[in-house]
């Protein structure tokens, strides 16, 4: 043997090196057991460190090293110079004999069966290649390379010799003749073999055939000129039949050797198929075996499911699985397959006495050094078991196993066992490959269950303790101040649930005070862990803190607290204890802090009060105004140059209005009402009701999309804040001559884009919504830019800049964002995006804003306790073509519907009328007129009234005070209409 060569093509192959496919000695033991029945197969692959494992799976290589000892132990035991000449000739005779006979036998002729060479040779070795020429008719020259780092011997040189005389046997019956002009082992830099076969018996036949066809024309042409005409046709008759015997004969052969040759292929077709499945359902294994690893947590469960995989993806009729106890003094059953109720029961009650340090019996010799036991005859094992195990196989009825020990980390769990009694099959290399790796898997697989059943218990006992002691036990990141646990007990004491509180920042739930002292003594412990002067591990630190009560009231603590720290030794977490001080202070402290919250909480209440009927009077008297203004209008001539004046005048009642529900949203009153809003049409309204006189020296270009994407938002709130983005860029022009470009639309804003937002959370990368605002007046530079959203900053006077900050809670509170640019005496451009909730089906043409009958000869009453409103509302009724009644409240009301019930269609109610309330009415209203359509009005939305409906019929509608007539000509229309 020569020392390792690298191979610029092949880095690192030396005589170690896997190369040769082991049907190269499979091809010698089936000429062994076939010539040679005296030699003990088995003894001879023990002699070279083979088994039959090794040589019966054709995916398993063997190294030079591996063939080279082979053969000198097959030398010392047979002694026959010429054995590897002999296998050679022999290889392609024995049905099944590897890799070679599989690819090479789908040729049909010589010539293409050697020229295949080139092709099939690496495949058999991955040190050689193979270059074949056909030099004549039945001739050809092969010329094989070794690849540098090999060195080959010469037996094997002769094996390539018998092999090729073998192929031409194979299709012509005879072997083809070989001469051997160049050889490595003489010197020359390649094996060349010029070979010459005869041809098959079918072409000679066939040619025969054919001469014999060509003559009989010769002699038919030549004898009608000398023979009488019946000698004449008698020869013609004669020499025909000859010659279709001959055609016959060759085409008979012809179709036996095609027959042959298609059958073998079917075989190898067939063996390559199962190769092809196996090793699919092995990967399938492997696979499925990975994902209930990372799936399953139960530890029994989960080797169910490894039992399962193994039966439908292993060739094994039979699989078990034992485990060791934790000080690995006992192997008891866990699961298998395979096995008949008797051996179940047998199985179940398997529990062996065992001694991990014992070496003599071979499972647990195989559970120590992590090595498989495989053997196709059990019996060869017998001298290497104890007693005990010797009992299970033969109770068992075992013929042969694989047993694979499960391991993980060094540490022996159990076995895996298979067989395939019953079986003609042999174990192979790869059984033990994919056995030992999915032993692997299953190993880890128990671990990561018994992990998590240890983790769960753990748990449970903790969770014991902390949901049963009345301090309240927590964790909060060291960095983050984020709560990562806290006891149950913290509801008893604070009032919010763990989930509350997990939810909330540690100043949401503590004074500013405590917040303050807190996260000061957090983060001078922080800098003495830095500094290296404190010990994380060992260090605990104690204050008193006030929390806040989820009631509003002050709960005095005393917090111990230590860190949590990394393996790294720095500081993770904080974990602390919050005991309750609370029965520590004086009760009249405790009455006072309780009697002071109560104060405030009637004070809020009395402002909610208050502000809640400032508001219904003022929309009251909204609704009076823009009435009278309404209809004002209507009896003016359209080029009345009053028209514009009362429109402005409409226009600022309908300002006044967003005013009052301002007001009555800050104290409360006012819920957010979210539907699907479409930003182009908003821009649209709000332009609408500009003052002209603001828009005098401003040049409006406008970019809207059309269809829009639709957002979810109270559009009262995307009106106010597109109007305090215009009203900012007027300002900005600082009345000069300037233009304001408004642009709606969607685009994809990416993480660097939308890092230059203002927002609180961090927003997905996605579609959003735009609307933007550019102006070209003053800009702001850096400073003024970053102040830009503060409360009640403003670059104007005193008093100015709350609109930008209330821009910006509604963008908040509507999950969007903000981006702002700007440069000082070009221009700002603001920004604001949401999340897309759908496509805008609005149409494009403009709605009609005429006035016109609702619907057919109708009576409806109107009942509202304001004699204004009253007023207002009848000639809104009057002027859509109703018949109207009034009543001032809701006993009036139903008096008069008693007395004449037939004649009333629809009933217009106030929600807040006097005695009697709306809600009330209705109820009554229905008894007497089950068919009358209701609608009520009120200056709260519907959605801050509905729940009073929660348990009763709705009203068939709703309008929202102050309303014009054509909200109300709209409301009734859809309400009439679903009554016809």
């Amino acid at each position: 043997m020569t020392g390792s060569i690298t191979s610029p093509h092949h880095p690192g192959i030396d005589h170690r090196t896997p190369i040769y496919n082991s049907a190269v000695l499979g091809n010698y033991i089936h000429y062994l057991e076939s010539h040679h029945a005296e030699v003990d197969v088995d003894a001879l692959l023990g002699c070279s460190g083979l088994t039959r494992l090794h040589i019966n799976d054709e995916g398993h290589f063997l190294s030079q090293a591996q063939i080279n000892r082979f053969h000198r132990c097959l030398d010392d035991t047979l002694g026959d110079p010429k054995i590897s000449y002999k296998v050679g000739q022999h290889a392609l005779q024995v049905k099944s004999t590897g890799t070679l006979k599989h690819y090479g036998l789908q040729f049909i002729t010589p010539q293409a069966m050697y020229k295949a060479v080139d092709r099939l040779y690496p495949k058999w070795s991955k040190a050689h290649s193979g270059k074949t020429t056909i030099t004549g008719k039945g001739q050809a020259e092969v010329t094989i390379t070794v690849q540098p780092g090999i060195r080959e011997e010469p037996f094997q040189c002769e094996n390539r010799m018998g092999i090729f005389e073998g192929m031409g046997e194979v299709l012509t019956g005879q072997p083809a003749r070989v001469t051997h002009p160049a050889c490595i082992h003489r010197g020359d830099g390649a094996c060349r073999y010029l070979i010459s076969w005869r041809e098959q018996p079918s072409a000679v036949w066939k040619r025969a055939g054919a001469y014999a066809g060509a003559i009989s024309v010769l002699l038919a042409i030549g004898g009608a000129a000398f023979l009488p005409t019946v000698s004449w046709a008698l020869l013609i008759q004669a020499m025909a039949m000859a010659c279709l015997s001959i055609f016959l004969f060759g085409s008979r052969l012809e179709k036996k050797e095609l027959a042959g040759i298609l059958k073998e292929q079917g075989d190898s077709a067939g063996h390559l198929l199962e190769e092809v499945e196996a090793r699919y359902r092995g990967a399938r294994l492997v696979q499925e075996i990975g994902q209930a690893g990372a799936d399953i947590p139960y530890e029994h469960t989960f080797l169910e499911t490894v039992l399962a995989s193994m039966t439908r993806n292993l060739d094994f009729t039979r699989g078990l699985i034992a485990l060791c106890n934790e000080d690995r003094s006992r192997l008891f059953y866990v699961d298998s397959y395979g096995f008949s109720p008797a051996e179940l029961r047998f199985l179940e009650d398997l529990d062996v006495p065992i001694k991990v340090s014992d070496a003599s019996d071979i499972f647990i010799r195989s559970m120590n050094t992590g090595k498989p036991v495989y053997v196709n005859d059990i019996r060869q094992l017998f001298d290497e078991m104890t007693p005990n195990s010797l009992a299970i196989i033969e109770e068992l009825s075992v013929d042969s196993l694989i047993c694979v020990p499960l391991i993980h980390k060094r540490k022996p769990l159990g076995l895996l066992f298979v067989d395939a009694r019953g079986s003609a099959r042999n174990h192979t290399a790869s059984d033990v490959n994919l056995l030992t790796g999915i032993a692997s898997q299953v190993a880890t697989g128990i671990v990561n269950a018994r992990s998590y059943q240890q983790i769960q218990q753990s748990e449970k006992r903790y969770r014991l303790l902390a949901e049963n002691v009345m301090d309240v036990i927590w964790i909060m990141d060291a960095q983050t101040f984020a709560m990562k646990y806290i006891s149950p007990s913290v509801e008893k004491v604070t009032g919010y649930t763990p989930e509350e509180i997990m939810a909330m920042t540690i100043d949401q739930h503590l004074t500013p005070d405590a917040f303050q002292r807190a996260v000061s003594t957090v983060d001078e412990a922080m800098e003495g862990v830095m500094a290296g002067t404190i010990d994380p591990e060992n260090y605990s630190m104690t204050l008193e803190l006030e929390e806040v009560h989820k009631n509003g009231s002050l709960i005095p603590v005393e917090v111990t607290a230590g860190f949590m720290a990394e393996e790294n030794g720095s500081p993770r977490a904080v974990l602390g204890i919050s005991r309750d001080l609370s029965e520590r202070k004086k009760t009249e402290q405790d009455r006072a802090q309780i009697e002071n919250k109560l104060q405030q909480a009637r004070k809020m209440e009395s402002l909610g009060t208050m502000a809640g009927s400032i508001a219904h009077n003022f929309n009251n008297l909204l609704m009076v105004v823009l009435g009278n203004l309404e209809l004002a209008k209507e009896e003016l001539p359209d080029p009345s140059p009053s028209v514009k004046n009362i429109q402005r005048a409409i226009n600022a009642s309908q300002r006044a209005a967003d005013l009052s529900g301002m007001m009555l949203t800050y104290v409360g009153q006012l819920k957010k009402e979210s539907s699907p809003v479409d930003l182009s049409h908003t821009v649209n309204a709000v332009l609408k009701n500009m003052d002209e006189t603001n828009m005098a020296n401003v040049e409006l270009d406008l970019d809207l999309a059309d269809p829009m994407p639709l957002v979810i938002a109270d559009a009262g709130q995307m009106r106010q804040m597109i109007s305090g983005f215009i009203t900012n860029a007027i300002e900005a022009l600082e009345k000069e001559k300037g233009r304001v470009r408004i642009s709606t639309g969607s685009m994809h804003c990416d993480r660097d884009y939308l890092a230059t937002t203002y927002l609180e959370e961090e927003m997905p990368e996605g579609m959003y919504a735009y609307v933007e605002v550019a102006d070209t007046g003053c800009g702001m530079n850096a400073e003024t830019l970053g102040n830009v959203f503060d409360p009640f900053f403003s670059t104007k006077f005193t008093g100015r800049g709350l609109g930008m900050a209330a821009v910006m809670g509604i963008i908040r509170s509507h999950s969007g964002a903000v981006r702002v640019s700007s440069v000082k005496n070009e221009g700002s451009v603001f920004t604001a995006l949401f999340p897309i909730q759908g496509i805008s089906t609005r149409p494009s043409a403009p709605e009609s804003t005429g006035v016109t009958p609702v619907l057919g000869d109708k009576t409806v009453m109107i009942v509202d306790d304001d004699a204004m409103v009253l007023d207002i509302g009848s000639q809104f009724l009057k002027r859509l073509g109703f018949r109207v009644k009034k009543a001032a409240c809701g006993r009036e009301a139903l008096e008069m519907l008693k007395k004449d019930p037939d004649h009333v269609d629809c009933l217009l109610l106030d929600f807040t009328l006097p005695g009697m309330n709306g809600l009330e009415t209705m109820q009554q209203v229905r008894i007497i007129r089950p068919d009358a359509k209701i609608i009520i009005s009120s200056g709260y939305t519907r959605k801050d009234i509905e729940d009073r409906f929660a348990h009763i019929d709705p009203p068939d509608g709703f309008i929202h005070k102050p309303f014009q007539m054509k909200a109300l000509q709209k409301t009734l229309r859809t309400v009439i209409k679903d009554a016809g």
